[in-house]
Order: structure tokens, then sequence, then C-alpha cells
């Protein structure tokens, strides 16, 4: 093979890492599970658990308040407890009376809301033992972590300092109970305390663990159903992309037809160039043939297969040999300019797609095509050069948006699925001008990295 002249705009600049494409996945699937204590997420439903938990306590507190004072004639501080039991319903009241209202629950008010049971159960336990002798303290971590599954990291961090320097107050700060009495008679306080706060706590936990293995569950089917929106999005897209690169690949071997037949029928020609125009018609239909045949493949296989890895000057050598028997009287050099065992991730559209720029090489100049590789550390490149009239600055800049051409008879669709192919597998595609006239169309393309399979 000819060695193909490397120009100083070709060959001076430093091979690009490509620019990988970001998959929009489904936000749901990527939500974090931060607002996972209710089904739908809203700060609403979450809202009406917090009204579920303000009622429990407040029905704690009113059955411990009636057993100490009517079952064991516990000596309490009456009216400061009824004050607070008092206070605890206003609470119950107001928030079932805010979820009626439609409007939106923010995290500002969830906030306000939280901060408000808080200093309810601060005062609680201020009048009945303070956070030595009354286990029920320990409701302040499940205000903690229902600010954690539902609010930012700032309300947290408010609703832990908030928790941490109340139960620090009540270590020293509280009205002791007078239990003597009932002790004597053999109540064990402590033991019930506990059991009950054990049951509670208990409770809880199962209920928000509930929740989130829920919700959890939904999410993960959320993501499921994503990720196959995805594959068969990207498979449509795939099939749409090689059934259009089809039909640009067989432009070319039906318009050669076409001209041939179009001569035959015209007037008479002697039995060599009769012989001649049928082998290229032959040639052509073999090719039409190749194309269909690759995208019924695919079709059949239900999506396109998975990129393999391939030497890079494998693939750039069977693309270059379908060209030859495409456009047999044009020649095409290639040149290798890096480790000849470098493997790249190959598949039907990208060899479509490094195809369809050869060809339009062709069609600028004929005779003078060149196929230039080199690698990087990361990347391959590789430039398709031709002599042809380049393309205009204007031109460039659209080239890839939308198909647009600069032949006469052409529809720039090549292009244009160039692009987007070369995009799915993370490579990109510039043209260039090149000294002494022409261009230069560059591949950027992440090398595959072999030491990886099989682990």
């Amino acid at each position: 093979m000819s060695a193909v002249p490397t120009d100083d705009t070709v060959s001076r600049g430093a091979l690009s890492h490509p620019e990988r494409s970001a998959a929009q996945s489904d936000r749901n699937a990527r939500r974090p599970l931060r607002s996972v204590v209710i089904e739908d997420g809203s700060l609403r439903s979450q809202l009406r658990v917090l009204a579920v938990l303000r009622s429990v306590a407040v029905l704690v507190q009113v059955t411990a308040i009636g057993a100490l004072t009517l079952v064991w004639s516990v000596e309490l501080p009456l009216m400061p407890s009824l004050a607070t039991f008092a206070f605890g319903i206003a609470l119950v009241a107001v928030l079932a009376f805010r979820l009626r209202q439609p409007l939106a629950v923010t995290q500002h008010e969830f906030f306000a809301h939280l901060l408000c049971d808080m200093v309810w159960l601060s005062v609680a336990l201020y009048w009945m033992g303070g956070a030595r002798h009354n286990p029920f303290v320990d409701l302040y971590i499940v205000y903690v972590g229902m600010a954690a599954l539902v609010l930012n990291w700032r309300y947290t961090a408010v609703a832990l300092a908030a928790a941490l320097s109340a139960y620090a107050l009540l270590q020293v700060n509280y009205v002791e109970l007078r239990l003597d009495a009932a002790r004597a008679q053999g109540v064990d306080f402590e033991s019930i305390a506990h059991t009950t706060e054990f049951l509670l706590l208990s409770a809880i936990v199962a209920y928000f663990g509930y929740r989130v293995s829920k919700v959890g569950r939904r999410h993960l089917k959320i993501a499921a159903d994503s990720k196959e929106r995805d594959v068969r999005k990207e498979s449509a897209l795939n099939l749409a992309s090689l059934a259009a690169g089809a039909a640009h690949e067989m432009s070319t071997p039906l318009t050669t037809m076409a001209v041939l037949v179009g001569e035959m029928r015209r007037g008479r020609i002697s039995p060599d160039e009769q012989r001649a125009n049928l082998d290229a018609i032959w040639n052509a239909i073999q090719a039409c043939k190749r194309s269909l045949g690759d995208m019924v493949v695919a079709v059949g296989a239900d999506q396109l297969p998975e990129d393999e890895p391939q030497q890079a000057v494998g693939f750039l050598q069977e693309v270059i040999d379908r060209f030859k028997l495409m456009r047999p009287g044009v020649p095409v050099s290639l040149t290798v300019q890096c480790d000849r065992n470098t493997a790249l991730r190959t598949g039907a559209t990208l060899r479509q797609s490094v195809l369809s720029l050869i060809v339009n090489a062709a069609d600028a100049s004929p005779g003078s095509v060149g196929v230039v590789l080199r690698c990087g550390p990361d990347s391959a490149q590789i430039d398709i050069l031709d002599r042809g009239p380049g393309i205009a600055p204007e031109v460039r800049q659209r080239l890839g948006t939308k198909p647009c051409t600069t032949k006469g008879g052409g529809s720039g669709l090549g292009v244009f699925l160039a692009h987007l192919n070369l995009a799915r597998v993370g490579g990109q595609l510039e043209f260039l001008e090149r000294d002494g006239g022409g261009t230069c169309a560059r591949i950027t393309l992440p090398i595959h990295d072999c030491r990886h399979e099989g682990s």
C-alpha cells in the first residue's frame, strides 16, 4: 500500500479525547431516595406521616398521664401536664386543618411543623422526668430521622442540633416525678416505661421500613422500566440509522446501474463494452444485496448486535475492500501510524459511517483518496483525506447538525448519520481544511482496552 502524504494540518495536531455523549435517563430513576417515606414522594404525603406521628405522641402522653395518676396515684404537676396535652392537641388540629388546604407544602413549612413537634416533646419531657428518667427522649431520634429522609442536609443539620441541644438541657433541667409511694407497692416504672418505648419505637421503625422498602422497590421498577425503554429507543434509533444508511449506501450502485442501463438502451455498443457494463451492474447489485442483508440480519435479531472489539487495521481494511467493490475505479490507500494490534469497538453502524465518508471523499476527488490511522494513549484517529474543492466554512459549521450537502445530487444524510453513530459510541467527527486543497474528515474513537476482557 502506498503511503498518504501527511500534511501539516493533519499531522501536527495532538489527539483529542473523544467527547462522551451523556445519555438522558429517566429522572425518577435517578432521583435520590431522600423522600421515600411515602409512596408518591410528595411533601404533602410526608406531612401526613408527621401528623400520624404527632397524634401517636400525644396519645402516648395522655395515656401516660392517665396511668400515672389514676392507676398508680402518682402526683403530677397536673396543670402543666394538661397544658402540654392541650398544646399537643392544638398542634394536631392545626396540622389536620392544614392538610385540608390545597396549597403546596414546602420544605420550610415541613421543617416548621417538625420543629413544633420537637418543642412540644421537650416541654412534655421537662414536666415528666427529663432526659434522665423518661425513656421517651429517644423520640428525638425519630424526628431527626424524619428530617434526614424528607429534607435537605441543611434542615437535617438544624434538626440534629436542636435535638442534641434539647437532650443536653433536659439532662439538667426537668421536674422530677415522685414515684416513691408507687415503688413501695412494687411497681417497676423503669421496666414499664422501657417496654412501652421499645414497642412504640419498634412500630415506628417497622412502619418507616415498610414505606422505605415499598418505595425502594418502586424506584427499582422505575429504573428497570427506564433502562428497558432506553434499550428499545437505542435499538430503534440504530435500526433507523442502519436503514437510512443502507438507503444512502445503495444510492451509489443504483445510480451506476441507471447510467449503464441508460447507455445500453440509447444505442448499440460493442460486445466488450456490453460485457463490462454487465459486470459493473452485477457488482452494483451485489453491493445492494450486502446492504440489504446487513439490515435484514439486524432486524431479524430484533436489535443491532452489540459493538465488538476488532483490530483497527482489520476494520479499516474491511471497509476499504467493501468500497472497492462499489467503486473499483477509485484508488484508496491506507497508512497506519500506530500499533497494528490497537482495537476498537466496531459494529454495523460504525462500518457504514466510515464507508459513507470514504464515498464522499471519492466523490470529491476520484483520483486521490487516503485513509490514515493514528493512535494516542486513549483514542484512535482516522483521517479520510481527499484533494477535492473543499468545504465552505459556513457549510462546515452546519455539517452534522442537520442533513446538508455540497454535491448537486446528494442529500447530506451520510454525514448526518455518521455524526449520530459516532456520538453513540463515544466518538466525534470533524472536517478540517488541508494544506494544498482538499478536506480531512477526522474521526476520533476511544480505544478498546482488552486487558479487562473476561475479568
